[in-house]
């Protein structure tokens, strides 16, 4: 194997600076070392997309003033491909590749408060004249930790390693198999599983094409292991790496992964038929970044910079967006809070828990009924908290439709009171779109805020993927809606990205002391053609 190491020096210049000057950094290597190697090798969108780089790259000739300096300079520049160099130049030495990127990402890969003291270090050696010395020791974070900085990237890694799993189990030499593993290895492309500069993982275009492709290559491997998508099975396992056990739930309509760790919610469920994730909710994080939003002026008025250096604000007064969640967003994730509860509160995730429930461990257990038309699974915390609440959430075989039935019951000699809120978080990846809509009792509602209305039924209908979610309450519950809404930063500046809606159900809750109450909910699944 030949290693050729690209110099950075080389990307930084080209084509942000003038020809003349990039032409330095051959010259000084070959000063050092005559007849040496210097590899460059960069992103195409430098070259064209990248904010201001037509412009500069064509329009005012850089690029043609680029090959004139390489043409005046041929008798000691040589243009080669990889191929050629290795075959025309002795190789320098032995080389063994730390686990490591470029200083950028190691940095990007760090969490929050550490990548911030990556960075101040990084400019005080700067400032002090010892960078260049310095530089090839100081280093970030490595790749992996994406998976733990960000659960949403875990989510679909580990979905990733469970569908690898299957295909891996298939007849090598059959062609389904061939279909399955090109489509895992599409679910593979890694810009949708990290985040740095550009938008990655907040772009949630870039995560559902990671989901279908997955859900795609799923559903293959279990027509080549099973002849079909198993019927209503639940099954436990260390889905996303974490420790603890997960619950698998399959059907022929829905794929699903519920955490009892994770306040017993459900943090992933996919439309089998779909290959859609609708779950597919990025939460709201504190980045390195954030802290340049407040500083960053109008689009359109920066001069010819790298992206790594735009400071741009693609919209004004974007830091009124920056609001951060607790906990990663998922679906059925319950809560009690007192009357105090306001829309800022709630939408700020400012809120209290009476009970502090929202992200208790459940204990959790699988029931297959008799008839073997369903299977159920069980999810109960209970001490040390004042309340016990059950969620027992059936899979049907037959039809496409999950019903959720909650018991909570006082644990305690004392009355109990408060509002039991059920948070759901759902996407259909557009906020604004003709074919997408949010009904609540059949009356249509854009997908901005909605506080507290009084409804019985909720309904989400995706005209472009040909299905609607209806869930039914089963009795008036008060409906809080908001978009959740993100602020990262791209190539091009800093823009707030639309995840998906958070809708909150909230029932009163009146318990005499070891009283409880009980209520349903069901979520079906339906195609709009039929």
């Amino acid at each position: 194997m030949a290693v050729f190491p690209i110099r950075k020096d080389l990307r930084y210049a080209i084509p942000f600076k003038e020809p003349e000057e990039t032409r330095k950094i051959p010259e000084d290597a070959a000063e050092r070392s005559p007849g040496s190697c210097v590899t460059y090798g960069d992103d195409g969108e430098k070259f064209g997309v990248w904010p201001k780089t037509y412009e500069w790259v064509f329009e005012k000739g850089w690029l043609g003033r680029f090959f004139k300096m390489l043409e005046e300079n041929a008798d000691w520049i040589r243009l080669r491909t990889l191929s050629e160099a290795r075959s025309e130049s002795p190789p320098s030495g032995r080389v063994y590749l730390p686990a490591t990127s470029y200083h950028e990402m190691t940095e990007w890969a760090l969490p929050t408060p550490a990548g911030r003291t990556l960075q101040k270090l990084t400019v005080e050696l700067k400032q002090s004249g010892t960078w260049e010395r310095q530089e090839s020791f100081i280093r970030g974070g490595y790749w992996d930790n994406f998976f733990a900085k960000y659960e949403e990237a875990n989510r679909m890694h580990k979905r990733m390693l469970h569908v690898s799993a299957k295909v891996q189990r298939c007849p090598a030499k059959s062609a389904h198999t061939e279909i399955a593993r090109r489509a895992l290895y599409q679910g593979q492309c890694n810009c949708a599983y990290w985040h740095g500069l550009f938008g990655g993982l907040y772009l949630n275009y870039l995560r559902d094409a990671v989901y279908r492709h997955l859900a795609r290559a799923e559903t293959l491997a279990d027509l080549i292991l099973h002849g079909g998508i198993p019927k209503a099975r639940a099954y436990t396992a260390g889905f996303d790496a974490d420790g603890a056990e997960e619950i698998i739930a399959e059907t022929p309509w829905f794929r699903a992964v519920i955490d009892p760790a994770d306040g017993g919610s459900l943090a992933d469920l996919v439309l089998v038929r779909q290959n859609f994730c609708v779950t597919n909710v990025m939460s709201r994080r504190e980045e390195i970044y954030h802290a340049s939003v407040r500083n960053a002026v109008a689009e359109g008025e920066t001069e010819l910079k790298s992206a790594h250096d735009i400071i741009v604000a693609k919209e004004p007064n974007l830091e009124r967006h920056l609001r951060f969640d607790r906990y990663a967003r998922s679906c059925l994730r319950d809560f009690f809070v007192d009357g105090a509860l306001t829309p800022e509160t709630l939408r700020e995730g400012q809120w209290t828990s009476i009970d502090g429930g929202e992200t208790a461990e459940h204990a959790a257990r699988i029931r297959r009924p008799r008839s073997g038309t369903s299977v159920t699974v069980e999810l109960v915390r209970e001490a040390p908290r004042r309340v016990g609440v059950t969620k027992e959430l059936i899979f049907s075989k037959d039809s496409p439709a999950i019903d959720v039935i909650v018991t909570i019951r006082n644990l305690t000699a004392e009355p109990f009171s408060g509002e039991h809120a059920v948070e759901w978080n759902l996407s259909l990846l557009a906020r604004d779109a003709d074919d997408r809509r949010l009904d609540v009792d059949a009356g249509k509602r854009d997908f901005s805020e909605l506080f507290f209305e009084r409804s019985r039924t909720l309904r989400l209908t995706d005209g472009w993927q040909n299905f609607s979610l209806f869930v039914e309450f089963g009795a008036d519950v008060a409906l809080a809606h908001y978009p959740v809404e993100t602020v990262s930063q791209s190539e091009s500046g800093f823009e707030r990205v639309y995840q998906g809606a958070c809708i909150t159900t909230f029932r009163p809750i009146d318990l005499p002391p070891k009283g409880k109450a009980q209520f349903a909910m069901r979520l079906t699944l339906s195609d709009l053609l039929q």
